[in-house]
Formats: structure tokens, sequence, C-alpha cells
């Protein structure tokens, strides 16, 4: 059964974001699903938003957070309800050869997670540009989700999903 969700959402190029209450899809066997507390903007959102990365619209934006995983899916091994967590927006696919040869950085399935759907208002889809973190919540592939110390404070952690991967994966090419 969907969860209902709050949003912040993009429903138009230039245009501000606008809070919906959207439904959620429950996480698929190799899914988690997270409700987000603390999250923030990044450059490359301004980007969706002026239209420079063309994403399809409404979407829901964001990709550096961290949350609490409420329910985890029959598959998922690494992560269980109640871990602290942070989404990762260059998760490794495992599979591909820059993967399997230990280059996860440039891994050749970047944003593979990224690109469904699991978000609708109304009955009409919600597309998800990145991780769709501007939510109360998000479901996300085991392997796009790290866990973190449960002490770790959330407003303290959230960038690591993408600033510090940035900063570390830039200096690996």
């Amino acid at each position: 059964m969907p969860t209902t969700i709050k949003a912040a959402v993009l429903g138009a190029l230039k245009q501000p974001l606008t809070i919906e209450t959207l439904q959620l899809d429950d996480p698929r066997p190799d899914e988690v699903l997270i409700e987000i507390r603390a999250a923030g903007i990044c450059h490359s959102d301004q980007h969706y938003i002026d239209g420079s990365i063309q994403r399809p619209l409404p979407s829901v934006l964001g990709h550096e957070a961290a949350g609490i995983v409420l329910k985890a899916g029959a598959a998922v091994k690494s992560l269980a309800p109640g871990d602290h967590v942070v989404p990762v927006f260059c998760p490794e696919c495992r599979e591909c050869a820059n993967c399997i040869s230990g280059k996860t950085n440039v891994c050749l399935r970047f944003g593979a997670h990224n690109a469904e759907t699991r978000l609708s208002h109304q009955g009409r889809p919600v597309h998800r540009s990145s991780l769709g973190t501007f939510a109360t919540h998000t479901v996300l592939p085991e392997r796009a989700v790290t866990k973190v110390r449960n002490d770790a404070a959330f407003d303290a952690v959230f960038y690591c999903g993408c600033g510090v991967t940035t900063g570390v994966g830039g200096r690996c090419f």
C-alpha cells in the first residue's frame, strides 16, 4: 500500500517548488523506505530548476539527505528498519566492468536508479530527479544507501551522499 508523503515538486522550469501531497510506492524486495530527517540543496538541483539539465516534469529534486530506514524489502541484507542512512548519489552497480575492477566512482550504470518514478499525484506519475530527497520519504535500492552510525547528526552527514563523494571521486579519475 503506498505511503502518503509531502514533497517539494518542480512543476515547471524556472518556477518555485511547491509542496504537494504525493503517493509513494512501497519498497520492492531490493529497496528500502527512508524517512528523510535532513536534506541539502546542491547546485545541480538549480540546474534542474533552470532547465540546464533536462528531466521530465513534474519532478521531486534532491540528492543530499540523511534519514532512517522505515521498511526494508525481503532481499535487503545490509539495512534494517531503524538504521540511520545516507542516500548515495553515485552508487556502484557491483556488476559493470568498472565496479568489478574497483573503479566504482565511474560506474557505467550511474544514475540507473534515478530513472524510474515511484511517485504519483492524483493518479498521475511524478518523476524523481536524482534521489527525490526533497520529500518526507523516499524509496531507493539498497545499493544506493549507506548505513551511518546512529549517533551521527543528520544535519552533519547529509552532504556525504554527494559533496564528499564528488570530492573523493573526482580525485580518482
